[in-house]
């Protein structure tokens, strides 16, 4: 019985020490982004960390902007950016001015072919997707 009981905390510890959340569409992630860019990550002088923005498709940054981006660590969902890279960031908003990328999102270096695929797809549709028409469904008659 108490091999049982062991047994059952450590699965339930390394559960919780994963991330599971759904990978969604691009679409939704688009959607319910605060933001949506292409930028590089830098390191500061200070060690801070920052995203440069090169092009923008939906949030408030325009290209040559700083993001500061050294988020606390709410859960292991994060997504870990490295100094150097090129990424497309899909950005959620925990408050006002608090930023979030998770790992389950689109957000990637550009160099990947996927995450290519998907700026190609931005491309085509986030007039689109920024247009309230997108989200409404129209009922057949």
């Amino acid at each position: 019985m108490v091999a049982v009981r062991i047994a059952l905390l450590l699965f339930a510890t390394n559960v919780t020490a994963q991330c599971i959340c759904p990978r969604q569409s691009l679409k939704w992630d688009y959607k319910e982004a605060a933001a949506v860019f292409i930028a590089t990550s830098e390191r500061g002088p200070e060690a801070d960390f920052h995203l440069r923005v090169e092009r923008a498709w939906k949030g408030t940054f325009k290209p040559g902007d700083v993001v500061p981006f050294d988020p606390p660590m709410i859960d292991h969902c994060d997504f870990g950016f490295r100094a150097g890279p090129k990424y497309l960031v899909v950005v959620t908003e925990v408050f006002p001015g608090a930023y979030r990328v998770v790992e389950c999102s689109h957000t990637g270096i550009v160099d990947d072919e996927s995450v290519r695929q998907d700026i190609a797809m931005i491309d085509r549709r986030y007039r689109w997707w920024n247009s309230r028409l997108s989200s409404i469904r129209l009922r057949r008659r």
